[in-house]
């Protein structure tokens, strides 16, 4: 899979905001301030390149002009706006941004699937094919073992990939969280926290490697 599209340009201050905003917003599970590498990934900048060490410095900038609050996660620093920038943002306007990295995601998810899931279909469709065979050899437990472990890799592929393609919504900038309503029938938080980590595995396509 590709990675983002770099654009290599020096934001402008109010490009600057308008990243740390979305960024905050797309913060999981909740929204909230964000460190500077998250900044770059919402402006599409590499980052050691000469664009980002520039959007580093408007993060400074900004915060000397009160438009930031800096504080610290973990300590890592983190940014947010304050509220006299988000009246900056808002009389500047609406910003041009790159996509968005859970955008980008969905979108290279869904390709790869389109691509992967008849190669995935045929060789599952192969794999149950042997199982009929071995019913009627009579073969060792070990053959029965090795078969069911690609059996789960086939299985565990063909169910992702049909997520990327035909269940995972496409998300908007402006939602907080796209997998709100997903999330909204676990009613505790471990098992909200379960959900969302079985939807990031169902939408990991690095492990379409076949190991198995």
């Amino acid at each position: 899979m590709g990675g983002p599209q770099r654009t290599g340009r020096e934001p402008t201050g109010e490009q600057v905001l308008a990243a740390l905003d979305r960024a905050a917003r797309h913060r999981l599970p909740s929204p909230g301030a964000v460190a500077a590498r998250a900044l770059l990934e919402h402006l599409a900048l590499a980052p050691r390149s000469a664009a980002a060490r520039a959007a580093r410095e408007r993060l400074a900038q900004l915060e000397r002009a009160g438009l930031l609050t800096a504080s610290r996660e973990h300590g890592v620093p983190v940014w947010s706006l304050s509220r006299r920038g988000a009246v900056a943002l808002a009389r500047a306007g609406a910003q041009s941004l790159p996509e968005s990295p859970r955008h980008r995601a969905w979108r290279q998810a869904r390709t790869a699937a389109a691509q992967e899931l008849p190669r995935f279909a045929a060789r599952l469709g192969a794999t149950l094919a042997e199982a009929e065979r071995m019913l009627d050899a009579a073969p060792s437990s070990a053959q029965w073992l090795a078969l069911g472990a690609r059996l789960d890799g086939d299985c565990r592929r063909m169910g992702s990939a049909w997520h990327c393609l035909r269940e995972w919504p496409e998300p908007g900038d402006e939602a907080v969280d796209p997998d709100a309503s997903a999330l909204a029938g676990a009613d505790t938080p471990g098992a909200r926290e379960a959900l969302r980590a079985r939807l990031a595995a169902l939408r990991n396509v690095r492990l379409w490697r076949e190991a198995d």
